[in-house]
């Protein structure tokens, strides 16, 4: 799940160090697209939302952003339990030795 737009780059990073008014980039926005900056970060933290990187909700006319990390973290743990039970019908031992691996890392290093 790389992020390869630019603009969605700079929402995130922004997003990195705290809550912010998406406005606050439109900017350096207007030197990267070719459309209205507005449309680009409205469009971009839209995806950014959908894939549960960040929360945006409206103060007034302004829309503001942060991390939703709580959302984030649970998406995640939906991937890696699909992962696991893909990785287990696959390869059960092999998964194993993987779990285990894992769980002395993470436990006991």
């Amino acid at each position: 799940m790389k992020i390869r737009s630019e603009v969605q780059k700079l929402i995130l990073e922004k997003a990195l160090n705290g809550p912010f008014y998406l406005e606050e980039l439109k900017e350096e926005v207007q030197k990267l697209v070719k459309y209205r900056p507005s449309a680009a970060l409205s469009q971009n933290a839209i995806v950014l939302e959908n894939m549960g990187l960040i929360r945006r909700y409206k103060e007034g006319k302004k829309v503001k952003v942060e991390l939703d990390v709580e959302r984030f973290l649970e998406e995640q743990v939906k991937v890696v339990k699909e992962a696991l039970k893909m990785m287990f019908k696959a390869n059960p031992e092999k998964a194993r030795d993987l779990v285990r691996k894992a769980i002395a890392e993470i436990f006991l290093e």
